[in-house]
């Protein structure tokens, strides 16, 4: 029987016997997690003038938040789905960011470039985990139209054009 400290970081001290012998002791550190892991939210907004609707096809944006008052977030999981039908786009892909702002997703979870449709809705689900990996219950976005006739002008529209040195136009080449 093992009794194993506060919930949090502990040590376990390990010593292994054999035939008489004993090894030197060591220390093996454990985390005790007994808090719910939160998902704040879950965010696909354009950045446009109608955050509700995106002129892309090859990529969307997303941004996750999440928190643990125990232990931090090392990841988020989410996955992309039309809203009807509901069929998946992207399936449960890991985020490579965990700094809660706007990120574009590019592609789906075997690689391949991302082809929204026009006129279909998109909603992000996601989950948070921890160290430990504990996950947090699902949220989801609001949901964003693809609409590509809301196409906005250059300097406009959220994305580093070839005649721009920086996104819509802050420093004009």
């Amino acid at each position: 029987q093992m009794i194993v400290g506060q919930p949090g970081k502990n040590t376990l001290f390990v010593q292994c016997a054999n035939a008489g012998e004993k090894s030197n002791t060591i220390g093996i550190e454990v985390t005790i997690d007994t808090t719910d892991r939160i998902m704040d939210w879950v965010k696909d907004d354009s950045g446009l003038a109608d955050p509700e609707k995106t002129h892309m096809t090859d990529r969307i944006r997303a941004a996750f938040k999440g928190h643990d008052e125990e232990t931090n977030i090392t990841q988020y999981r989410y996955i992309l789905e039309t809203s009807t039908p509901r069929q998946t786009v992207i399936n449960w892909t890991a985020s490579a960011y965990l700094d809660e702002d706007f990120h574009y997703i590019t592609t789906d979870h075997t690689g391949a470039q991302l082809n929204l449709l026009n006129k279909t809705t998109y909603k992000f689900t996601a989950k948070a985990i921890n160290i430990v990996g504990r996950e947090s219950t699902e949220k989801q976005s609001n949901g964003i139209l693809v609409d590509t006739s809301s196409n906005p002008p250059t300097c406009r529209n959220g994305i580093k054009d070839t005649t721009e040195t920086d996104i819509d136009c802050r420093f004009i080449s």
